[in-house]
């Protein structure tokens, strides 16, 4: 019992007088024998806290009384002893009662009850640490279950500890994204390796953030493993600059503009597929490169000048100028540059969008010839008219009018020779209607009444008519038309028939003239044929006549075309083409 690793007491009757101590007793408290307390001072140095021995003295006498009475046993019991020396040592104490002998046995506890303390005081830093840490922090045991969630983590979530203790966790992991996320710890914790990854967590305001997850595993004292830890940090911002990074260089590489980076030097940093279509050479022909590679020589000094305004921080919008291809061709570009600016505010290069406007530049070019000729033909149209309007002038004040004023005389001196009436009227009479068929001629060379109460067809041949008796020429007309052709059509063939019988007449020569009518195919014909002189067809179309253009313009308003062929000596071929079938139809269908 001496030599005992535990720390023995032997003690005698009810009154616990002290009989033998072993040396480990000594060790542990520092009495001997000798200055061994008695009973009853040596049972309180169990218990250094005066309010705690008092709070548990009644049980603890009683306890002890009911052992030594019944000669049996009580239960361990722990407690903090007081040594001789005044130190402190927790210890787990026994008492066994043989009849009038006591033994009591002291268990030495000190060095894992301090573990003890130390480990509660360490976890109560960790959390104390982990809760005011910016990341959120998940810890988890051997059976991969969560155990612990720090407040960050929880004000994250807004759940509480025990909604996200075990797996609760997981009901806050994007459905899309949970597969793979359990998928990643569950091998990795089988591995016992560390693991990263990125899911997205649903926040308290019910919006899904994107959060890097790194779990590592951790040990016990021993080495053991413990299970698990883990920090997340939520890295929304990341993503999205990184999903707006790649956005934006997807829309740089697929831009038909040439969007190009360069230092301040004018060495190439950057080309994309834009540039290459644009410019010629690929990325690697490009990179590295001065700027002046796309550069006419002769406006070297222009690249110059626009590299002194980027280095001052200027900004240059939409400048055209002219830049070289890889196969030397020149070509026109609209360029829009701004420095570069690093994040201490340096400006340390620029970049460059160019716009290919050479096809720009050619319809503009187009458009202003355009519009030349639309002046010019504006201008043979005014003439044109004045020229008309001179015609009618001179035929109503040198013609028509003088016959009237011819005819005026004449009736006078009727009625200042009443006795040849009869003969005199029936001369006045045949020269009024002269008069009147020719005014009646003019008129419908301005418009054609005909058109509107016979119809297109009949039209058309009555004005065949007329030309031929008052131009003396034969004048065939034939129609294949049998439907009721609409007055657009109608007006557009008569002003062409007009033009071109006016111009056979006045310079073919022939006698003979065929006009045809026809239908075929949705689409309605004229075609005007002399045998006469001919005419350059190009030459004519640039001189001061307007005709052959008005036809031309007059087809295209109802979506038709017109062909003249003629050469000298070969006669003239007019033929026009409207479509009319469809329209028509669906008019008579609304009808």
């Amino acid at each position: 019992m001496l030599r005992s690793g535990v720390a023995l007491v032997v003690s005698h009757g009810v009154e616990q007088r002290v009989e033998v101590i072993n040396d480990r007793f000594t060790r542990l408290f520092g009495y001997t024998m000798e200055d061994m307390p008695d009973v009853a001072h040596w049972w309180p140095l169990a218990y250094p806290d005066e309010a705690y021995r008092e709070a548990i003295k009644n049980e603890w006498q009683a306890r002890v009384a009911k052992a030594i009475a019944n000669h049996s046993e009580i239960d361990p019991m722990e407690a903090k002893v007081r040594c001789k020396d005044g130190s402190e040592r927790y210890i787990e104490f026994h008492l066994s009662s043989m009849g009038d002998t006591n033994l009591v046995s002291f268990v030495d506890l000190t060095e894992r009850k301090r573990a003890e303390i130390a480990l509660r005081e360490s976890e109560e830093r960790f959390r104390l640490m982990a809760d005011t840490a910016p990341v959120l922090i998940w810890m988890s045991g051997t059976d991969k279950l969560c155990t612990y969630f720090n407040k960050s983590w929880l004000d994250f979530t807004g759940r509480t500890m025990e909604q996200e203790l075990g797996d609760g966790w997981a009901q806050g992991v994007h459905p899309e994204d949970l597969p793979l996320c359990l998928d990643t710890y569950q091998h990795s914790f089988d591995r016992r390796e560390p693991f990263s990854m990125e899911y997205r967590l649903r926040h308290h305001d019910g919006k899904y953030h994107w959060v890097l997850d790194k779990g590592v595993p951790r040990s016990n004292q021993d080495g053991s493993f413990a299970g698990y830890i883990g920090a997340l940090v939520d890295i929304t911002e990341r993503r999205v600059a990184e999903e707006s990074r790649l956005q934006l260089a997807t829309i740089v590489e697929s831009s038909d503009d040439a969007i190009i980076s360069k230092s301040l030097d004018g060495v190439i940093l950057s080309w994309n597929n834009g540039a290459q279509k644009i410019f010629g050479y690929d990325d690697t022909e490009a990179i590295g490169k001065p700027i002046a590679v796309i550069v006419p020589p002769e406006l070297i000094e222009e690249e110059n000048n626009i590299l002194e305004k980027l280095r001052a921080g200027a900004h240059i919008e939409h400048y055209e100028t002219i830049r070289v291809t890889k196969a030397g061709k020149k070509i026109n570009v609209s360029l829009s540059i701004s420095p570069i600016i690093d994040s201490m505010g340096t400006i340390v290069g620029a970049s460059k969008i160019a716009r290919n406007i050479t096809e720009r530049k050619i319809a503009e070019i187009r458009l202003r010839e355009s519009e030349e000729a639309l002046r010019a033909a504006n201008r043979k149209l005014i003439q044109a008219q004045e020229e008309e309007r001179s015609r009618i002038g001179r035929e109503l004040h040198d013609d028509i009018n003088q016959r009237l004023a011819l005819l005026s005389v004449e009736m006078e001196e009727l009625r200042n020779h009443p006795t040849e009436t009869a003969s005199r009227v029936q001369q006045l009479l045949r020269k009024t209607m002269e008069i009147s068929f020719d005014v009646q001629a003019l008129s419908h060379e301005l418009h054609s009444s005909k058109l509107e109460y016979l119809g297109v067809v009949k039209g058309l041949q009555g004005w065949c008519r007329e030309v031929a008796q008052r131009q003396k020429l034969k004048i065939d007309f034939a129609s294949e038309v049998s439907s009721d052709l609409p007055q657009e059509i109608g007006i557009c063939f008569f002003r062409v028939l007009q033009e071109a019988l006016h111009n056979a007449a006045k310079y073919s020569g022939a006698k003979r003239i065929e006009v045809q009518l026809r239908e075929h195919s949705n689409e309605v014909h004229l075609v005007i044929h002399d045998s006469g002189i001919g005419f350059d067809v190009e030459a004519a179309m640039q001189g001061n006549g307007l005709g052959l253009t008005s036809m031309q313009e007059r087809i295209r308003l109802v979506n038709g075309t017109i062909t003249i062929q003629s050469r000298p000596g070969a006669g003239t071929t007019i033929h026009a083409c409207v479509p009319f079938g469809a329209k028509h139809d669906s008019q008579q269908a609304a009808g």
